[in-house]
């Protein structure tokens, strides 16, 4: 019997002021993103939001608690922390669960003139598509190794701009079976942030961005976030990846040679 998996990803930069953007989140079997749902809503039912936070509201935003904005406004540091903590020791319930993410430097790509085809010159979406694509990849990459056949349902946080073109690079995957072979898929969808595997998926998505902007972006290397070191595993290493210039040379001199090579 396949175990049917599911995968869930959010995004984090993709304000306009932000020098990366970043997708990321988690891969593991379905039953077991059940079990966590179990733990998480009860986490959510607890925690202090105060009386005039609407129900649909109450859920966990890394970026506004950091900092404890909207949401979390009037929380004390202590009340955030015990939040924190208690979202990261939901997830390390769940060891087999793997960390996905892909970061480009929005800098890098505009000074090379990138552009997909199907996305106008500067829009967001030309960032967005690409990390995307680079994290279905990464759960390729993952998939193969650990050899695994069966079906993954994708699903990603509904709003952020540029979505209508990941939807339509998504549809081309989906209708195209040699395509969507090697990300075993299943299904897509775009859902919003009270689908609760998304909350644990925005943690990642904003400690890999975090973790671009301090140790890759700055000029000096900072030290790893506490929350990064206590949710990463070496293992992996291969499934989070980024674009930098550099590496988006790479690519664009792989597509030219291979072009050449057409008839």
């Amino acid at each position: 019997m396949v175990t049917p998996l599911a995968a869930y990803f959010d995004a984090s930069g993709s304000e306009p002021q932000s020098s990366v953007w970043t997708v990321g989140g988690r891969i593991g079997t379905v039953a077991e993103w059940s079990e966590l749902n179990i733990a998480w809503q009860k986490m959510l039912d607890e925690a202090p939001f105060r009386a005039d936070v609407e129900q649909h509201k109450r859920v966990f935003h890394a970026a506004d608690l950091e900092y404890r904005e909207a949401t979390y406004s009037g929380w004390t540091e202590a009340e955030k922390q015990s939040f924190q903590d208690e979202a990261y020791s939901i997830i390390e319930q769940f060891p087999s669960f793997t960390a996905i993410s892909s970061s480009l430097i929005k800098a890098d790509w505009e000074s090379l003139g990138l552009q997909l085809d199907t996305v106008r010159d500067g829009h967001p979406g030309n960032f967005f598509v690409h990390v995307i694509l680079d994290a279905l990849s990464n759960i390729r990459k993952w998939a193969d190794a650990e050899a695994y056949d069966g079906p993954i349902q994708y699903y990603f946080e509904a709003g952020d701009i540029g979505m209508g073109n990941v939807q339509d690079a998504l549809k081309r995957i989906d209708s195209d079976p040699k395509r969507r072979q090697p990300y075993r898929m299943e299904g897509w969808h775009f859902e919003g942030k009270q689908l609760l595997p998304l909350q644990a998926a925005d943690i990642w998505a904003y400690e890999s961005y975090k973790q671009m902007l301090n140790r890759i972006v700055a000029g000096q290397l900072r030290k790893r976030r506490y929350p990064f070191n206590r949710l990463w595993q070496e293992r992996y290493t291969p499934y989070n990846t980024y674009a930098d210039r550099e590496r988006l040379e790479g690519l664009i001199a792989k597509a030219r040679a291979i072009e050449a090579k057409k008839p």
